[in-house]
C-alpha cells in the first residue's frame, strides 16, 4: 500500500540512477558504494509506514550464518560480475581484437530512417530492475552488478517488517540460480539445482510471517576446498512441482554428460529413464551402476584429479554447430570481455541457437543502453563478432540489440530464453539494431553449379531422340482449314472494315463507356465512329499539315476519344502512337515520360483533349519539361464540320499501321512496328479463339495504351462487330465493384482484365459478397474471364478470385490467363472451346538447372505452374536454347520462340538499350528446321503434352511460362527467377505486403514493403534471410524495408524491378531500414 503514495522521481534523480548503473557495470564503483548512494537518492521520495524507521537499520544488517558471511564477502569483494570475469579470457579477447584492428569493415553500416531511431529520454527511461516510482532500495548488498541489473526489483516489499528481509534473501538466492543462458546464470553457486530446490522451499513458505528476522538457512554453502559445492538440503519431504519456466528446459536430454547428485558422471543417452528427474545409469555392458536412482542436475562437467568436480556449463546452454559443441555462457563471457562495455547491460544477454539450412546457428540478443549511438553500437557489435569468431572459431548468425527492459523475464528474474527465441523466430522481438552474418556463418551451402563444356545443338537433338523425348514444339489451329463466315476477311485494312460496317450496320453499337457509377457515359455506333474519324482526318490534313506516314501521338484518357482519334489517323494515312496522359496531381513525374515517348517516336503532332492540352501548357508543365519543344498540339474537342476530300488507302498491306510503345519489366522503352497485315491477322485470330460475333458483348477493364489491352479496346470490335463495354481501370479505385456489376448488368459472357484489377476486386470486395448478392450481382453467365499479362500466371491470385466469387455464380474454369510479349502481343489465350487450363507441379531445384521434372502435389521443393492459355490459331511455338539456338526436348526449360502472321515487324526505336539484338524478330534455328523465321519472346518456358484432347480430337499441348529471360538471375551457377524468391519472402511475415528482388553486382537485394509499424522493420531482416536460405540456398546480401507503394508496378500489375534497382542505387527509395548482411 505504501507504493501507491510514492513520489515521482525527478529527472535529475533518474539521470543519476542511470549513471550509477553504468558505473557499477564498468567496475568504477563497488557494490556497497552503489547501494549506499542509491539508498540516499531514493530515501527522500519513498514514504515509510509508522514503526518501520526504527527497524530499517536492523533489517539492513541482518545477522548471517558464518558460511553465508564468507560467501557474501567473497561475492561482494569484486567490482564486476565474477561469473564471467577472467583476466586470462579478457586478455585473449583483446589480443584477438587487436589482430582485426587494422582490418576495414566488410560492409557499410545499416541505415535507418530518422523516425525509426530509438528516441529514449530520461523521463521514459527506467534502468533494468528498477520499478518505476516505487522501488525500495535493497537492504543488503547483492551478489554483483550484473545481478542487480538483471533481476533487481522483481520482488516488492510489503508493509510487514519481516517480509523485507525475506524478500531480499529470496531475490538474492534467485539471482544466484537463474537458469537462462544469459549472464544471470552462475556456475559457481551450483547453477539451476539450487534455484529449483529453492522454488520448492518457497512454495511452502509464508512470506508474510515476521517472527524471524534472521537470514534464511544457507542453501549453497561456499567452501574454499572445492571449486564447486554440490551439497543440497534434504527437501525430499517437500512435494516437488515442475516449474512452468526456467528449469523445464534443463530436463531435456542432450548428447553430452550430466552430473548426478552424488557426483557420478554418466553419458546422457541412457536407457531406463523413469522420468525427467530420476535416472538409472547403465554401464557400457548395459548393467545398472547402482540400484538407487540418480537425480539429473542439468549441469555439464567432469571429475578431475583428487575427486574434484569441475562444472563446464549447463545443458540448456549447449549448442552444437557444425558438429562442435559450444556453451552459451562461454559466448556471453566473450561478448562481455569486449571493451568498452557501455552499450549493453551485462546481465541482459541471451544466447541461443536456431536451425537454419540443416544446422544450428548462434543468435546473440542483448539489451542496449538508451544513451548508445547507432555508430558506436554497430562498432561494438562488429567487435563482438570478431571476438567470438577468433576465440571460439564459430560464426554468429545474428546479433540483435533490443531496447532496455524489453526481453521477457522468468519468475526467477533472468531472461526467459525460450520466449526470447520464440519472439525471434516469430518476428516479434522488435530489435533496434540487427547485424546478420550469413556469409561468414553459413558454410554448408551446396557447391555452385559448374558450367559444363558446350554441347552442340545437334548432339542435344540426337540425345532427345535417342531417349525418346520429342522436340518441344506445338501449334494452334490452322487458319487455312477453318471455315467461317467472316466477311471482314475480304478487307486488308481495318479502315476499310470500319467503312464497310458504317454502310451495312450504321446503327450497331460498337463501344460503350461506363462511368464510376456504372452508368453509360458515352457510346459509339459504326456510323458515328466513321464520321468522327473523318473529321479528325480532315483536321490532321488542314491544321496539322501532315503527310502520309507521319507519326501522331494520341494523348487521351481511356475512352471513346482515343478510339476515334486512332481511326482518324488511319483515314489520314498517319501512324498513331497511343500515350498515357500525365497525371494532374503528379505532373513532375509523369509528364517527362510523355515527352520522352513523343520524342523517341518522332511524332510530328500531338492530338489530345482540351483539358489535357491546357495541362501540357501549364506552369506546372513548364517546370517539369520544356514546353517550347512540343510538336504542334491539336485539340480534338473542336473538330471541323467538313470531311476530307478522300480517305487514305495504303498501297501495301505490309506498311506500318501503328506503333506499340511500352516499357518492359526490365525498364526498356521500345516501340514495336505493327503492319496492317499483322493487325488484321491478329484480330481474326482473337475472333476465332473467343468466338466473337456482332451479337456478343465483351467487358474490357484494361489500360488501352499498349499490348493486348490496346487491341481489345480499339481494334477487335471494329473487326468482329461485337459490342465492347469499356471500363477504365482507374474508375475501380472509386467503385471496386464497377467491373463485376457491369459484367452482371450487361450479361457479359467474355471479359478481360489485368492482375491489378483482379487484386483490387479481391481485396476491396472480400467482405461484400453478401451485399453484392443482395444487389442482384450474378456471374453465372461468364464463360471466360481472361487475365491479360506478360508474366507467369499468378495461381494464388486467380484461385483466390475464383473461390471468393464462387457464391456469386462464377465458375472456377472460367478464370484463365493469356500470354503475350513485345514481339507478339498475344501468343496464348484460353478462348471458349478446348480443355480447361491445366496445372503441373515441377521440381524447383531442377528448374534452376533448366530441367523440367514433374513431381506430385505437395512434394518438397514443388512449384505449381498453370498453363498460360491455349495457343492462338495460326501460331507455332518451339522451345529453343537461348545460347546455342538449338531446339530442345519437352523436358528442358528454354526460350519460347513463336512464328505467326501477327508477329511484330521489328523495333522502331529502342530507348535505354542500344545494343539490343537485331534477331528478336528474325531468328533461325541453328539445327533442325533452319528455314522458318521465328521471333524470340525473351521468356523462358516449356511445353508439355497432356492427356486432354482439343476440339480436333488431338492431344493438347500446353505452354507453361516460367519467367523473363532478362530478369532471371544467374547466382551460384544456377538460374533463379525473382517471383520464386519473392513468394517465399512474402510468406515469412504478415506485415510484408509486397516484395521484389534483383541482383546487384554479386549480391542479392530483397526489397520488402512493410504494412505496419516501423518498429517491425528490423524483425523482417532475419526472417527474410532465413527463408531465402532454407528454400533457395541463397544468401541475401541486402535487405531493404520500404513503405507501401514504393515498388513500381506498371498498368498490367507487373513489377518494374529494374526501375526499383535504379532507385535503390540512386538512393531514391527513402527506406525505413537497410541491412547489409556480412
Amino acid at each position: 500500500m505504501a507504493d501507491r503514495d510514492a513520489l515521482p522521481l525527478p529527472l535529475e534523480v533518474r539521470a543519476r540512477l542511470a549513471e550509477l548503473e553504468l558505473e557499477l557495470s564498468e567496475g568504477d564503483i563497488t557494490q556497497k558504494g552503489y547501494e549506499k548512494k542509491r539508498s540516499k537518492l531514493l530515501g527522500a521520495y519513498l514514504p515509510h509506514p509508522p514503526g518501520l524507521e526504527a527497524s530499517m537499520a536492523h533489517e539492513r544488517r541482518p545477522p548471517m550464518a558464518p558460511s553465508a558471511s564468507r560467501y557474501h564477502r567473497r561475492r561482494s569483494s569484486g567490482t564486476r560480475d565474477e561469473r564471467y570475469r577472467s583476466d586470462v579470457h579478457t586478455e585473449a579477447v583483446q589480443a584477438a581484437l587487436a589482430k582485426h584492428k587494422e582490418r576495414k569493415m566488410a560492409v557499410p553500416m545499416p541505415s535507418k530512417r530518422r523516425s525509426l531511431v530509438v528516441q529514449t529520454s530520461m523521463d521514459a527511461y527506467t534502468p533494468p530492475g528498477l520499478s518505476p516510482l516505487s522501488s525500495l532500495p535493497p537492504l543488503t548488498d547483492t551478489s554483483s552488478g550484473s545481478e542487480e541489473e538483471g533481476g533487481q526489483g522483481e520482488g516488492t516489499p510489503t508493509s510487514s517488517q519481516g517480509s523485507v528481509s525475506m524478500e531480499h534473501w529470496i531475490s538474492r538466492a534467485i539471482h544466484q540460480g537463474s537458469t537462462t543462458s544469459s549472464s544471470s546464470s552462475s556456475t559457481q553457486s551450483g547453477g539451476s539445482g539450487a534455484a529449483g530446490r529453492l522454488a520448492d522451499v518457497l512454495a511452502q513458505t509464508h512470506v508474510g510471517k515476521s517472527e524471524n528476522h534472521s537470514a534464511p538457512p544457507d542453501v549453497t554453502t561456499y567452501t574454499s576446498e572445492h571449486p564447486v559445492q554440490v551439497e543440497r538440503p534434504q527437501v525430499s519431504t517437500v512435494p516437488r512441482t515442475t516449474p512452468k519456466y526456467g528449469n523445464a528446459e534443463l530436463m531435456e536430454t542432450g548428447d553430452d554428460s550430466f552430473i548426478q547428485s552424488n557426483l557420478h558422471i554418466v553419458p546422457l543417452q541412457q536407457p531406463g529413464v523413469k522420468d525427467t528427474m530420476l535416472v538409472f545409469p547403465m554401464s557400457s555392458s548395459g548393467a545398472p551402476i547402482s540400484e538407487y536412482p540418480f537425480t539429473r542436475t542439468g549441469l555439464l562437467g567432469f571429475i578431475g584429479p583428487g575427486g574434484l568436480v569441475f562444472v563446464s556449463g549447463k545443458m540448456d546452454g549447449l549448442m552444437v554447430v557444425s558438429g562442435r559443441r559450444h556453451n552459451a555462457d562461454d559466448i556471453v563471457a566473450t561478448a562481455l570481455a569486449v571493451e568498452p562495455m557501455k552499450f549493453v547491460y551485462r546481465g541482459r544477454i541471451a544466447v541461443f541457437s536456431v536451425t537454419v539450412l540443416h544446422d544450428e546457428r548462434i543468435v546473440v540478443v542483448a539489451e542496449q543502453r538508451p544513451d548508445s549511438t547507432e555508430e558506436d553500437s554497430f562498432q561494438w557489435m562488429s567487435r563482438v563478432l570478431q571476438a567470438i569468431d577468433s576465440i571460439h572459431n564459430v560464426g554468429v548468425f545474428c546479433l540483435a540489440l533490443v531496447p532496455a527492459n524489453t526481453l521477457p523475464k522468468t519468475p526467477l528474474g533472468g531472461i526467459h530464453l525460450s520466449e526470447t527465441k520464440q519472439l525471434f523466430l516469430e518476428g516479434s522481438l522488435h530489435p533496434c539494431n540487427v547485424l546478420m552474418c550469413p556469409h561468414t556463418c553459413v558454410t554448408n551451402l551446396p557447391k555452385p553449379r559448374q558450367k559444363q563444356p558446350e554441347i552442340g545443338p545437334a548432339s542435344v537433338m540426337v540425345g532427345n531422340l535417342v531417349s525418346g523425348k520429342r522436340i518441344a514444339q506445338a501449334s494452334g489451329r490452322d487458319l487455312g482449314q477453318i471455315e467461317d463466315n467472316d466477311q471482314a476477311r475480304k478487307f486488308l485494312f481495318l479502315s476499310e472494315v470500319l467503312q464497310w460496317r458504317a454502310q451495312t450496320t450504321p446503327d450497331h453499337v460498337l463501344f460503350t463507356l461506363l462511368s464510376s457509377r456504372g452508368t453509360v457515359l458515352s457510346s459509339l455506333t459504326c456510323l458515328q465512329l466513321h464520321k468522327r474519324a473523318e473529321k479528325i482526318a480532315a483536321m490532321l490534313m488542314e491544321r496539322g499539315h501532315l503527310q502520309d506516314g507521319d507519326h501522331v501521338a494520341l494523348v487521351y484518357p481511356p475512352g471513346i476519344d482515343l478510339i476515334a482519334a486512332f481511326y482518324g489517323c488511319l483515314y489520314a494515312g498517319c501512324v498513331p502512337i497511343t500515350v498515357r496522359p500525365p497525371h494532374p496531381q503528379n505532373i513532375a513525374t509523369t509528364l517527362p515520360t510523355v515527352k520522352m515517348i513523343v520524342e523517341v517516336s518522332r511524332s510530328a503532332c500531338v492530338m489530345t483533349t482540351q483539358v489535357i492540352c491546357k495541362l501540357l501548357k501549364s506552369k506546372e508543365a513548364s517546370a517539369a519539361v520544356d514546353v517550347r519543344t512540343w510538336p504542334p498540339v491539336l485539340d480534338t474537342d473542336d473538330l471541323p464540320k467538313k470531311k476530307p476530300p478522300q480517305l487514305y488507302k495504303p498501297s501495301n498491306p505490309d506498311t506500318l499501321a501503328y506503333l506499340d510503345f511500352s516499357v518492359s519489366t526490365t525498364g526498356m522503352l521500345a516501340g514495336v512496328k505493327m503492319s496492317h497485315t499483322a493487325t488484321s491477322a491478329f484480330c481474326r485470330s482473337i475472333k476465332l479463339q473467343c468466338e466473337l460475333y456482332p451479337s456478343r458483348e465483351v467487358a474490357i477493364c484494361l489500360d488501352p495504351y499498349c499490348g493486348l489491352g490496346f487491341v481489345l479496346w480499339c481494334l477487335c470490335s471494329v473487326y468482329s462487330g461485337h459490342q465492347s463495354i469499356l471500363i477504365p481501370p482507374s474508375e475501380l479505385e472509386v467503385n471496386p465493384a464497377l467491373w463485376l456489376l457491369a459484367v452482371s448488368q450487361f450479361r457479359v459472357r467474355d471479359t478481360f482484365c489485368s492482375y491489378s484489377v483482379m487484386e483490387l476486386c479481391t481485396k476491396g470486395l472480400g467482405l461484400q459478397t453478401e451485399s453484392l448478392k443482395s444487389r442482384g450481382l450474378d456471374l453465372s453467365r461468364v464463360r471466360t474471364c481472361v487475365v491479360v499479362a506478360e508474366e507467369r500466371p499468378r495461381i494464388a491470385l486467380t484461385q483466390s478470385f475464383s473461390k471468393l466469387f464462387k457464391d456469386l455464380g462464377l465458375h472456377p474454369r472460367a478464370v484463365s490467363t493469356s500470354f503475350g510479349c513485345r514481339v507478339n502481343l498475344a501468343i496464348c489465350l484460353q478462348g471458349t472451346s478446348g480443355p480447361d487450363p491445366t496445372t503441373v507441379y515441377v521440381d524447383m531445384r531442377a528448374l534452376r538447372h533448366d530441367r523440367v521434372r514433374l513431381v506430385e502435389r505437395g512434394s518438397p521443393h514443388s512449384l505449381p505452374l498453370m498453363e498460360s492459355g491455349k495457343i492462338l490459331p495460326g501460331v507455332r511455338i518451339i522451345i529453343a536454347n537461348p545460347e546455342t539456338k538449338g531446339p530442345l526436348g519437352d523436358s528442358h526449360l528454354g526460350e519460347i520462340w513463336v512464328h505467326c502472321a501477327h508477329n511484330g515487324s521489328g523495333y522502331f526505336t529502342v530507348y535505354g538499350d542500344e545494343a539490343l539484338q537485331s534477331d528478336h524478330f528474325n531468328s533461325r534455328l541453328s539445327f533442325g528446321d533452319t528455314q522458318t523465321v521465328w521471333a524470340r519472346t525473351g521468356y523462358l518456358g516449356f511445353l508439355r503434352r497432356t492427356e486432354l484432347t482439343d476440339a480436333s480430337g488431338e492431344r493438347h499441348d500446353a505452354l507453361y511460362v516460367v519467367g523473363a529471360l532478362d530478369e532471371a538471375m544467374e547466382l551460384r551457377g544456377m538460374r533463379y527467377h525473382p517471383i520464386d524468391i519473392e513468394t517465399s519472402v512474402i510468406r515469412t511475415h504478415k506485415s510484408i505486403m509486397e516484395c521484389a528482388v534483383f541482383p546487384w553486382t554479386n549480391l542479392l537485394v530483397v526489397v520488402v514493403e512493410l504494412e505496419g509499424s516501423e518498429q517491425e522493420a528490423l524483425d523482417l531482416v532475419p526472417l527474410v534471410t532465413n527463408a531465402v536460405l532454407e528454400e533457395h540456398y541463397l544468401i541475401v546480401g541486402v535487405v531493404v524495408v520500404v513503405d507501401i507503394g514504393v515498388i513500381p508496378i506498371n498498368s498490367r500489375g507487373e513489377k518494374q524491378r529494374m526501375h526499383l534497382r535504379d532507385g535503390f542505387l540512386a538512393d531514391q527509395l527513402d527506406p525505413i531500414y537497410v541491412a547489409y548482411n556480412m
